[in-house]
């Protein structure tokens, strides 16, 4: 019986523990995912400079790290030096190269890099068949932007 009490009283006292133990779990949970946010590039394209930097500034809150191009060509040609972002998000209708000149020139020169694609616009809707992409009209809400991203990684 004196074994009985004793468990009874050693289970109440590392309860706390316990419950430590899981706040700690789900904390570093949370920090593991940021973590993976940190180190996944963002690209955004787009000639408009105040939607680049709020999407630029929306998506490094979210934690992920982000680079910014004015048009398609300068885009490209970051990619060709070597970046190798994870998601791009483009603009549709830019001078010089086009999101869909973009999309297309990432799918033919880096068949094997796994970029995700979210094209917007404010026009007609794109389709393309390729599990990569998403497409979003434009006017869109940033919370938009964040779920294409997340659906894409």
């Amino acid at each position: 019986n004196a074994y009985a009490n004793r468990g009874t009283r050693c289970a109440f006292r590392y309860l706390p523990l316990v419950l430590l133990a899981h706040i700690l779990q789900r904390f570093i949970s949370c920090c593991d995912r940021y973590y993976v946010r940190f180190c996944m590039q963002v690209l955004v394209v787009d000639d408009e400079i105040a939607i680049v930097n709020l999407l630029a500034e929306v998506l490094s809150d979210e934690g992920y790290q982000v680079h910014k191009a004015h048009d398609g060509r300068s885009a490209l040609a970051m990619l060709r030096a070597g970046m190798r972002p994870r998601i791009i998000v483009t603009d549709l209708m830019m001078p010089n190269l086009d999101g869909l000149g973009l999309y297309h020139a990432v799918r033919s020169e880096f068949p094997d890099a796994e970029i995700g694609i979210v094209l917007v616009s404010a026009g007609k809707k794109v389709q393309v068949d390729d599990p990569q992409a998403i497409f979003v009209s434009k006017p869109f809400g940033v919370i938009d932007i964040i779920d294409a991203v997340e659906r894409l990684i």
